[in-house]
């Protein structure tokens, strides 16, 4: 289900929103993710998709650079997110691993927050989902850590983990101030249990860059 997070402060060096925390209280595993920003992002606005197994809370939790916390929640009617059967085609999907594409469109405003859409090939298998061809449960193999970086200076930065819909993409914003180059590394994980993190295998690690020219 799609999820959108809108933030009601401006980012500036003085004060800024440093970190946002997902939570979907009824899942196996609550954890979303974990979403770091800074003054350059100039909104800590974020759009993704998620699972969500039964109705639940979904909870935003967010950190100011001061250290104070705010949080908003919204009550959702969604079932079986996380066990959903694999997609007919994974080894195709396997063979896209990685791959991802920047989208800019609604172009590039020279030192405004521009939006950023990042689109990641990935399978992002929760470890409860039944592969439909073999009828096996396939092992967890998921986006574990994204950074987003803009010359070099950290923009987003996020550990995320099962609940993360396969194929994921992100939607934020940063401020351009000139040309340059915008980067995104992601590394993935598998793991031997879908909620429990004490035996995982870290997998490998995948970058895409995109020339920006205000």
């Amino acid at each position: 289900m799609p999820l959108k997070i809108n933030s009601k402060i401006k980012q500036t060096n003085d004060s800024y929103i440093k970190k946002i925390l997902v939570l979907v209280d009824k899942n196996p595993f609550p954890f979303v993710g974990e979403f770091e920003f800074s003054p350059h992002t100039g909104k800590a606005d974020l759009a993704m998709r998620i699972r969500v197994n039964t109705y639940s809370y979904i909870r935003a939790i967010a950190e100011m650079n001061d250290g104070k916390l705010f949080m908003s929640k919204k009550y959702v009617k969604a079932s079986g997110g996380c066990s959903a059967p694999v997609g007919a085609d994974l080894d195709a999907a396997m063979l896209r691993l990685g791959k991802m594409k920047f989208r800019l469109d609604e172009g590039v405003k020279t030192k405004e927050p521009t939006l950023v859409q990042l689109l990641i090939s990935h399978p992002n298998l929760s470890g409860m989902q039944m592969d439909q061809v073999s009828r096996f449960i396939k092992k967890s193999h998921f986006v574990e850590q994204m950074k987003i970086s803009f010359n070099d200076k950290p923009i987003l930065t996020a550990k995320t983990d099962i609940a993360i819909s396969s194929d994921p993409n992100f939607r934020f914003y940063f401020v351009p101030e000139e040309a340059g180059t915008l980067k995104a590394e992601i590394t993935d994980t598998s793991c031997e249990s879908p909620t429990a993190r004490d035996v995982c295998k870290k997998g490998n690690t995948y970058t895409e860059t995109y020339a920006i020219n205000p």
